[in-house]
């Protein structure tokens, strides 16, 4: 059968795919610039954390040079910076969860291509929340109650370690927040 969607919604599909490889890109990058990339791990990392805080520094600098008409300035500029902080939020959270949430994107792309390419079985496999918030109580593996933050953080320290030690101190915020990933989940 002919394909009926339109062009925006093959777009939308298409950058729903590119989305979903952020994470694990960045957690790549993060990982490379470690141990593997040459120069300064720090540099790197810093690189990395520009390029993820530019979305605040679009924010800002539209605010401040498109002023809403009939607002006064010292208004416009208070609410300028009032959404500031809650994205700096935002980015902070997705980079304590960018380990659990890169490993469960690339579980989910790794199962959808070998059900679709190669078992071609429970292609339609799903869980409702309601049936995750069911299974919250009941025994599960070790894995699934920490999450996979702290596995990851704990392969890193060891790639690091092995490869360039002298990146702990970089790496570290980001292992510490990965390793603390399930606390701050459970604090949120």
């Amino acid at each position: 059968a002919p394909n009926v969607l339109s062009f925006i919604s093959r777009w939308k599909i298409l950058d729903n795919l590119r989305r979903s490889l952020v994470p694990t890109t960045v957690l790549l990058w993060l990982i490379s610039a470690w141990g593997f990339l040459p120069g300064s791990p720090l540099i790197w990392t810093l690189m990395i954390i520009v390029i993820l805080v530019f979305p605040v520094y679009i924010t800002v600098t539209n605010n401040i040079f498109h002023p809403r008409q009939g607002v006064s300035w010292r208004k416009h500029t208070r609410n300028s910076w009032a959404e500031t902080p809650l994205q700096i939020q935002q980015i902070l959270l997705m980079l304590v969860f960018l380990a659990e949430q890169a490993w469960n994107q690339t579980d989910a792309i790794f199962r959808t291509l070998y059900r679709k390419l190669i078992s071609r079985k429970r292609l339609l496999e799903w869980m409702s929340f309601a049936e995750v918030q069911g299974d919250h109580n009941q025994s599960r593996p070790m894995r699934a109650l920490v999450g996979q933050g702290p596995i990851v953080a704990l392969l890193a320290v060891l790639l690091i370690l092995f490869r360039r030690p002298d990146a702990l101190g970089v790496a570290s915020p980001f292992l510490v927040a990965w390793l603390a990933n399930p606390f701050i989940k459970k604090w949120i």
